[in-house]
């Protein structure tokens, strides 16, 4: 429990430092529900670190102890890590493991794994591109939490997964009263990066470059003493490219560089793939593709983000623009099409420019984003 509250509050030293305590109170004990608990949590905080071979192996043991002992509600979050492990692994099967979760805690009536594994599965449907079924997860994830009273859970979910998911159906008005109403209370919380994160996307597509700098500033920071990748390397990549566009380019590069060396220190990156296309912005800006190529080329899990990412990287931004659409992220396909544009006008095509241009512009301007609506009709006007 105390592991729970500091990796709540974001303290990664003092979550490692609880579960060793409570590990070693077990250790060469008889097969029990606190010992099931206790590997479970283990699996659980791999899992969130990314370390997913462990995750997998602990969680299993846990597993086979609370079949062992018919601990069904045990069984339900153990099966919750592994399943997660599994998808950030690169292996879908995982997603079986968190349907199977989310129906043996809807069986016993466990309220808080039914929030969980919901969150969790909504989550992984994200990673391996299904946006529709991720969304909904997620967003009941929350609703459920709200409902039952499980109020840290809830505002964890409204500074990064419900706020996301809003985010990405367009959403945009939604996801911002979520995210200040978050970031209205100043409790320290695992989700302040991403809280910042959101609202300076936000911030950047409405025409407020300084308070989207200032969000950015504040993720860089976070982002810097966060352990988690599915943390750090998602708000960083998101902080590069927000401080590129408003002309931070010292920043950016600083913050690119650490953020590509953190990728390369990975065997798989996990959750952080849905923000690689963000880093690969970035580093085709700044002449770099090749080092964010490589920092790929290992890289297990063949997901639509992956995809996306590689087409940035190669400068197919209409490419990328097709992969979101395919899986109904509109926020980002817009963004790549008002890329693609801009290089088809470059090559004097200004039917298909245009044709991108009509895309992106009826979102915009559905979203208020006026930053990208002007660059979108300048574009028009050169084309016309």
């Amino acid at each position: 429990m105390l592991a729970d509250v500091a990796w709540h509050r974001g303290e990664p030293d003092r979550v490692t430092e609880e579960l060793e305590r409570a590990r070693s109170m077990v250790a060469g004990g008889a097969p029990s529900a606190i010992q099931v608990r206790v590997l479970g949590e283990i699996s659980r905080y791999h899992m969130l670190a990314d370390r997913n071979k462990e995750a997998i192996e602990v969680g299993r043991e846990g597993l086979a102890m609370a079949e062992q002992l018919g601990l069904d509600d045990l069984r339900a979050s153990t099966l919750d890590n592994i399943g997660a492990a599994r998808v950030s692994a690169g292996d879908r099967g995982g997603i079986a493991d968190l349907e199977r979760a989310v129906m043996l805690a809807d069986d016993i009536g466990d309220i808080r794994e039914r929030v969980r594994s919901r969150n969790n599965l909504g989550i992984m449907y994200l990673v391996i591109g299904d946006a529709e079924r991720s969304a909904a997860k997620t967003l009941e994830s929350y609703e459920l939490a709200r409902h039952f009273g499980h109020n840290s859970t809830a505002r964890w979910a409204q500074g990064g997964p419900a706020a996301a998911a809003l985010f990405h159906q367009g959403r945009w008005d939604e996801a911002s009263r979520m995210v200040e109403e978050f970031l209205a209370d100043a409790t320290p919380n695992y989700q302040a990066a991403s809280a910042h994160m959101w609202r300076a996307v936000i911030r950047l597509a409405r025409g407020d470059a300084e308070g989207a700098s200032e969000d950015a500033r504040t993720v860089v920071e976070l982002a810097r003493s966060a352990r988690d990748p599915q943390l750090a390397l998602t708000t960083s990549a998101v902080a590069a490219a927000t401080l590129l566009a408003i002309g931070g380019e010292g920043r950016a590069l600083e913050t690119f560089d650490e953020t590509l060396t953190r990728y390369r220190e990975l065997p798989e990156l996990g959750f952080a793939v849905v923000e690689a296309h963000s880093l690969a912005w970035v580093a085709w800006q700044l002449g770099r593709p090749e080092e964010l190529l490589d920092a790929l080329r290992h890289e297990p899990s063949h997901t639509p983000w992956l995809t996306a990412a590689r087409s940035v990287a190669a400068g197919d931004f209409g490419g990328a623009a097709d992969v979101f659409a395919e899986v109904r992220i509109p926020p980002h396909e817009a963004f790549y099409r008002l890329r693609a544009a801009e290089q088809l006008l470059a090559q004097g095509q200004r039917g298909q420019a245009d044709e991108q241009l009509r895309i992106a512009l009826a979102f915009y301007r559905s979203v208020g984003a006026t930053r990208y609506v002007r660059d979108g009709e300048a574009l028009l006007a050169a084309s016309a």
